[in-house]
């Protein structure tokens, strides 16, 4: 596998570093074709605390190509999706796969099924996308606490005004914990999220479901608003999310933990702490309620600009309340500053933050509460 990885490693960054900023992804065949293959590049890598280094190759055929005029496919534009993944430090196997179909007419009917038997992040804060050919659940970089999961998914998706969609889906899976006493239950779950996007975006998902257990059944619901503004890159972001998580019999209710929130240091994407605390360490607060805003402002004009470094200054706050454990409240402020594009080639973008929590120390580990951290994304 070292041999493989020295081999494959120079051929993914030169075909990373060939990309322009801004693309999704590559594409495989010409406008011309009849038939679009796509290869998704920003997951090509990634890093978390169980797989360590993984890397993953993910491809997508749309039939017809976008600029058909005669397209001869029955109904509408289908779209096969798969993916395959390494994990170096568990040497496991993942993959996934879909197909969905998007129905003619102005409405943007589009419905699909997934498969999959990968990794997902326990407790994960992110709204949970409907795009039926990434299948794959791509994980934080500090991310720790996973199940492994075997799940089969439908879905339905429609626009129902200019800006507005509105998508149901239903899921059945079984999930292995590997944190905690790892368990293993089956979930049962529909999920209804509406979707507005314009110069803001909100989102709201619905989340009912039944959990299968060596304790029990155990129907919950959760649910979770987002609202983003605003360019991360340059000038003033704001985004925030609210989550409430519960199950709905017996006296102390509580969601499964695989569905309540973790507000630590796992929400950010596979290369960048975007939205969430530095200094909080991964798997130090999970609720099933909480509050979260992160404001950042980033100056407009780099300091200087070169071929490999274009760096721009920022300021950045995160803001959160929660429930803990004991059902206090809790309220977190954590001020950061530091310099995006300090580096950057290809699709790399890396730069530097500090970042100083303000909290009672008696909560949380106190050697944490300041925080310098390495900052890297790629620009897909």
């Amino acid at each position: 596998m070292g041999y493989m990885m020295r081999r494959f490693l120079p051929l993914l960054l030169t075909l990373a570093a060939a990309l322009p900023a801004g693309a999704q992804s590559i594409r495989l065949t010409p406008y011309r074709a009849p038939t679009a293959l796509y290869a998704d590049l920003g997951r090509l890598f990634n890093y978390n605390l169980h797989e360590h280094a993984r890397f993953e190759a993910d491809l997508a055929w749309v039939l017809p190509n976008e600029g058909a005029t005669d397209p001869k496919v029955f109904l509408g534009q289908w779209t096969l999706g798969g993916y395959v993944a390494y994990g170096v430090h568990d040497q496991a196997w993942k993959y996934g796969g879909s197909v969905s179909l998007q129905l003619p007419g102005n409405r943007d009917v589009r419905v699909g099924m997934s498969v999959k038997d990968d990794l997902e992040q326990a407790a994960s804060r992110r709204m949970e996308a409907y795009n039926m050919v990434q299948t794959s659940q791509n994980t934080s970089y500090v991310a720790s606490r996973f199940s492994h999961v075997q799940a089969v998914e439908g879905m339905v998706s429609w626009r129902f005004a200019p800006r507005w969609r509105s998508s149901v889906a239903a899921r059945y899976s079984r999930e292995q914990m590997l944190f905690g006493d790892s368990s293993a239950a089956r979930y049962s779950e529909m999920k209804v999220r509406v979707d507005y996007k314009a110069q803001s975006q909100f989102s709201v998902l619905v989340q009912p479901g039944l959990e299968w257990s060596a304790a029990g059944t155990r129907p919950y619901v959760r649910t979770l608003a987002q609202y983003a503004y605003g360019d991360l890159q340059k000038g003033l972001h704001l985004w925030a999310q609210t989550g409430y998580a519960t199950a709905l019999q017996g006296q102390h209710p509580e969601a499964p933990e695989t569905r309540r929130f973790d507000i630590s240091g796992t929400g950010g994407t596979p290369y960048y702490f975007e939205h969430t605390f530095l200094t909080i360490p991964p798997n130090t607060l999970t609720t099933d309620l909480f509050a979260h805003l992160c404001a950042k402002y980033t100056a407009p004009e780099p300091l200087w600009q070169s071929s490999f470094s274009n760096p721009r200054a920022f300021l950045q706050a995160n803001v959160a309340v929660l429930k803990t454990q004991d059902s206090k409240l809790l309220t977190l402020l954590e001020p950061a500053t530091g310099f995006d594009g300090i580096l950057r080639w290809g699709i790399l973008d890396m730069g530097v933050a500090v970042a100083y929590r303000i909290t009672p120390f008696d909560t949380i580990n106190p050697t944490d509460n300041i925080a310098f951290a390495i900052v890297a994304r790629l620009i897909v």
